[in-house]
């Protein structure tokens, strides 16, 4: 009896567990309905874009004239540009970040606020960036090798005047990419080390459908967070995540309320505007109609309104480099949609 008394009582818990939730997500829904029909005037949010000079190249473009034209023809404020170590370390212990160098050259000549995103994750696939040289296999040697990465870089670029902030690793205890498993003892060492050499602020980020934010929060002093509608998993196929635009807004507010009261807040470092690719097919062997297909202007602008509704005002937006490819592609309409958000 007391055994099947213990049984009835955790199906209870269970029952009033999912029911409390699943109340609490339908009311998010509500509010967030509500919100959108009454709200009138959006919300001032300030965008930027995530560069990345390889996938530039991927696409068959020149990056510094992309970069250039973000520059120029989009007036973008506020960039994200990684440094991907197999480029800047080829040999070990010599460094050649002059591809950054020119990139942030031609930032200088705009009004760019520029994170740096360093270490061994950094955005675009496969995520994770070692050199061939590099043995992974060897955790202590190669954790070693990414903190002497770390401080190279910072050295290199710590008197570049753009900079106004250092983005360690990319969505890090994210389990995600073809990467070594990260530890958080670990990541402290890289934020701590990255903060002794320089005194700007320090970023770290996360998902924001699958992460928690609560390291993330607690070890950085300003926390990023992808934000993905539609993407693409091999057991299910496409689909949208359900959580309402709100949600956003309120794991930000309580989880720095309970575990970060001092962070700087929360902005969109990774904002979906370019289609998931399609998994046996790379992005750059699809047509490009399909390309739009997959990815119709009317998505872009549904997830700008979306996430204009989330009480996040720093937004930056991932895929500027294929909406330059799909201009130049006969598809100019993602480029010029991007003009009136900047």
């Amino acid at each position: 009896m007391r055994t099947k008394t213990k049984i009835r009582l955790i199906l209870h818990f269970l029952l009033g567990f999912i029911t409390v939730s699943a109340t609490a997500f339908a009311l998010l829904w509500l509010t967030d309905f509500f919100m959108e029909q009454v709200s009138s005037t959006p919300r001032k949010i300030t965008y930027g874009v995530t560069f990345s000079a390889p996938y530039a190249r991927y696409l068959g473009l020149d990056p510094e004239k992309v970069l250039e034209s973000i520059n120029k023809d989009l007036n973008v404020k506020l960039i994200r540009i990684p440094v991907y170590w197999d480029e800047v370390e080829k040999e070990p212990g010599v460094y050649d970040f002059s591809t950054t160098d020119r990139l942030l050259d031609i930032a200088k000549t705009g009004k760019q606020e520029v994170i740096l995103v360093i270490g061994y994750k950094v955005p675009r696939w496969p995520e994770c960036f070692s050199p061939a040289w590099v043995k992974e296999d060897d955790q202590s040697s190669h954790q070693e090798k990414i903190l002497q990465l770390l401080k190279a870089t910072v050295t290199h670029f710590q008197n570049q005047p753009k900079i106004t902030a250092w983005q360690v690793e990319n969505e890090p205890l994210l389990p995600f990419g073809e990467c070594k498993i990260f530890d958080e003892i670990f990541l402290k060492k890289e934020v701590e080390l990255v903060k002794s050499l320089d005194s700007r602020p320090v970023v770290l980020t996360d998902s924001g459908e699958l992460g928690l934010w609560i390291q993330a929060l607690r070890y950085s002093d300003l926390m990023g967070t992808s934000l993905y509608r539609t993407v693409y998993d091999p057991r299910f196929g496409f689909f949208t995540y359900p959580f309402p635009a709100l949600y956003y807004n309120l794991k930000a507010i309580f989880t720095q309320m309970i575990f970060a009261p001092n962070s700087q807040g929360v902005f969109i470092s990774e904002l979906q505007a370019e289609p998931w690719a399609l998994p046996d097919k790379p992005l750059i062997d699809t047509p490009i109609d399909k390309q739009a297909e997959l990815f119709p202007l009317k998505k872009l602008q549904e997830t700008v309104h979306f996430t204009a509704r989330t009480g996040i005002e720093k937004q930056y937006l991932w895929g500027v480099e294929w909406w330059y490819y799909m201009k130049v592609n006969g598809h100019p309409e993602y480029w010029e949609y991007a003009k009136t958000l900047f």
